[in-house]
């Protein structure tokens, strides 16, 4: 995981899903981080907005964060964001910041449904 992302994430652990997320990654099993990719704000926007829906009606339950992500974008003046998506052994977080990952846009929280779930915890290594 990168240092900068961690160190964003720790200056914003007042966030209950920022401190989550900081727990899990403390644990032994740890995160599988996917690396980070950048992209145009809006498309980021108008795409989540649709992956949320669709998490929330697989998983049973609305994808905690969104919410304040959504404003959050709106209010942005950037034109990219960077995503950083986290994996867990039940649960994918996506780390929203700005390009250089000095501003923590926000961040989402999603449990696996329990194939995924237990798919994951079967071939999970670190």
């Amino acid at each position: 995981m990168e240092a900068q992302l961690l160190h964003l994430l720790n200056e914003n652990r007042d966030n209950p899903i920022v401190a989550d997320c900081l727990e899990l990654i403390s644990r032994p099993d740890g995160v599988r981080d996917s690396g980070s990719m950048v992209g145009h704000l809006e498309m980021i926007r108008s795409a989540y907005a649709m992956q949320a829906q669709r998490d929330a009606e697989l998983n049973g339950g609305e994808v905690e964060g969104f919410d304040d992500l959504l404003s959050a974008l709106k209010a942005s003046s950037d034109l990219s964001v960077k995503l950083h998506p986290l994996e867990f052994i039940s649960h994918w977080y996506v780390v929203f910041t700005d390009e250089s990952t000095s501003r923590l846009h926000g961040i989402l929280k999603s449990p696996k449904n329990n194939i995924a779930s237990n798919d994951s915890a079967r071939s999970y290594e670190g």
